[in-house]
């Protein structure tokens, strides 16, 4: 019987998609079979990096000008678990939200706990404001690069400031 090396899944995943590409693949970019690209549909946006501004528990007021389309809206945190670790195993942070925003939308959850935003579509200039209880804890301008990425996706990553 043959055994596989520890590096055989990867092997098989570069040949799985050497072949799909060599088929005509309209997914395949000009990158050599090492740059393994996912297959799932991510529209563009932009990710905000919003430092821990979403980083506790409640209800922040968001105030949102994406190509001078405004809105305010909040974003809660019900709770915030972050990443634990048992040993070699760590299990997925477990923080809980909603919001009422409809430009900016809910992009991530940190090991911390804390959460990103991500854009709605592709604005070549978005104005965000943070604030809980009245405290404001974010105010920051971007104007996202929309270049694809390697694999042919369009997701820059901004990051936003606490004033």
């Amino acid at each position: 019987m043959r055994s596989m090396s520890n590096d055989a899944p990867a092997t098989l995943l570069r040949l799985l998609v050497l072949g799909v590409c060599a088929a005509g693949s309209a997914a395949c970019s000009p990158y050599s079979a090492d740059d393994v690209c996912p297959s799932i549909a991510i529209q563009p946006h932009a990710s905000l990096d919003v430092g821990n501004a979403l980083g506790k528990a409640g209800t922040y007021d968001v105030t949102v000008d994406a190509d001078g389309k405004t809105e305010t809206c909040t974003v809660t945190l019900d709770s915030v678990g972050p990443a634990q670790k048992d040993g070699e195993v760590v299990s997925s942070p477990t923080t809980r939200t909603s919001t009422t925003c409809t430009l900016v939308r809910v992009g991530g959850i940190g090991n911390d706990g804390s959460v990103d935003l991500s854009t709605v579509g592709t604005p070549a200039s978005i104005t965000l404001k943070v604030s809980l209880g009245g405290t404001e804890l974010l105010n920051g301008t971007a104007n996202p690069d929309y270049t694809p990425d390697k694999c042919g996706f369009v997701k820059p990553r901004v990051a936003l400031k606490a004033p």
